[in-house]
């Protein structure tokens, strides 16, 4: 009996070391993820915000790339870049923190996804990290 315990043993104690903690890899999925969030503001952040005549800080919250839509109504500035009244596009990959001063409305909108070239009028480039110049 105990021969036959023993020769159970071996035959397990080398299949249980080979199935140790070591040998498994273990994956997570981020999802991707952004929002917009009006820099000190507190609560749920949204994919799209409305803006009124003023000066704002908005700081773009992402894990992934995304394409940012600013609407301008009247004029804006965004980090000492005059924008026209029309549709820009910004590209880029992770978090963005911005000063947008407003002199009638702008809608901003983000999308998540892969960049891609703008389909519509406006201007369109890549950033990554802040707008603002270094102070």
């Amino acid at each position: 009996m105990r021969a036959w315990i023993l020769g159970v043993f071996l035959l397990i104690s080398p299949w249980a070391a080979a199935q140790s903690p070591m040998d498994h890899a273990v994956s997570l999925r981020i999802p991707p993820v952004a929002y917009l969030r009006p820099e000190g503001a507190r609560g749920e952040a949204a994919s799209v915000l409305e803006l009124g005549a003023g000066l704002h800080g908005v700081r773009l919250l992402a894990n992934t790339r995304w394409t940012l839509s600013v609407e301008v109504r009247g004029e804006a500035v965004l980090a000492s870049r005059p924008l026209a009244e029309e549709l820009h596009l910004f590209l880029g990959q992770g978090s963005l923190t911005l000063t947008l001063w407003v002199g009638g409305e702008v809608r901003l909108r983000v999308e998540v996804g892969l960049l891609t070239a703008p389909q519509t009028p406006g201007e369109a480039f890549s950033e990554q990290g802040p707008l603002d110049p270094p102070q």
